[in-house]
């Protein structure tokens, strides 16, 4: 399988920079694969099987500033930039298609600025159909739910504004995304072979800083408030997107705990809409029990 994904990598320029992404199957009915930190699109190995065998077309980028995929110019890691990237990549590759969108972790956050992009009212050159958000609820919903616990759980964003944590990390030969990953999902083989490709991907000249950028630009004031467009920014991560949205969460999950999910559908008003907290299983939820998440989403996504 993963001499399947290095002859499936492609390179596509767009407004904002090349987008590295690997594409399998064919057809008009496109899923887009939106991986988080620290990962890499090999994560959805077992979706991408799944779906290709129910006629899916799968599309699976490396997130800008991952592997041969570049920042955006200008905007940097701020989300807004990140999304207005993602939106001209599937202009290209899903013209005039109605397109499936699954995310984990960032993937979730940058879903939700797609369909944020999409009530700008400018023309676009696809639509979304339906978005599937694992690991992280949406952002509105996040922000009321926050409490001292969770300011805890997400001390890892702390430690990434400190301007030695990336040369720290290198120096401890990346134990801390080791670390990472036991404490998210605890359930998790330890030496799960999707770890090892990520800190392949990190060890990249750059790859560490470029990936934990998206951290400094969400919640570094300066870098925040000097983003193009932040007012725009700010109104696309909390508004509320009627599309029919599946939001999973995992029980055991100490990157984001399931109670910061509470009223989540809410933010995705429609009637197809629905939240489910899984039990047993932590933040990567898609890899510690692969075959129950890929029926899930299939079976939302129709």
């Amino acid at each position: 399988m993963p001499e399947q994904w290095n002859a499936a990598l492609k390179h596509l320029p767009t407004r904002y920079g090349t987008m590295a992404y690997h594409e399998f199957g064919s057809g008009n009915r496109p899923l887009l694969l939106l991986h988080g930190f620290p990962d890499t699109p090999q994560t959805f190995e077992s979706l991408v099987e799944a779906a290709c065998h129910e006629g899916y077309r799968c599309l699976a980028p490396l997130l800008p500033g991952y592997g041969d995929s570049d920042l955006p110019h200008p905007g940097g890691a701020s989300i807004l930039a990140v999304a207005r990237m993602l939106n001209d990549f599937l202009g290209h590759v899903a013209t005039h298609q109605a397109v499936r969108v699954v995310g984990h972790d960032w993937g979730s956050i940058l879903a939700q600025m797609l369909c944020g992009l999409h009530q700008e009212g400018r023309p676009m050159a696809y639509c979304i159909e339906r978005v599937v958000l694992a690991a992280v609820p949406p952002l509105r919903t996040f922000l009321r739910q926050i409490n001292s616990r969770q300011l805890m759980r997400s001390r890892y964003m702390y430690y990434f504004q400190l301007p030695g944590a990336c040369a720290q990390i290198r120096r401890e030969d990346f134990a801390y995304i080791r670390t990472l990953w036991r404490r998210w999902s605890p359930g998790l083989e330890p030496n799960h072979p999707q770890l090892e490709r990520v800190i392949a991907c990190l060890r990249r000249p750059r790859g560490l800083e470029q990936a934990t950028a998206y951290y400094r630009a969400l919640i570094n004031p300066a870098q925040l408030l000097g983003a193009p467009e932040p007012l725009t920014q700010l109104r696309l991560m909390f508004s509320a997107k009627p599309w029919p949205a599946l939001i999973l969460v995992g029980s055991e999950d100490e990157c984001i705990g399931p109670e910061m999910y509470r009223g989540g559908e809410q933010a995705f008003p429609h009637p197809d809409s629905r939240q489910e907290v899984w039990p047993g299983v932590g933040h990567f939820l898609h890899l510690e029990q692969p075959t129950g998440f890929n029926r899930r989403v299939l079976d939302f996504l129709g």
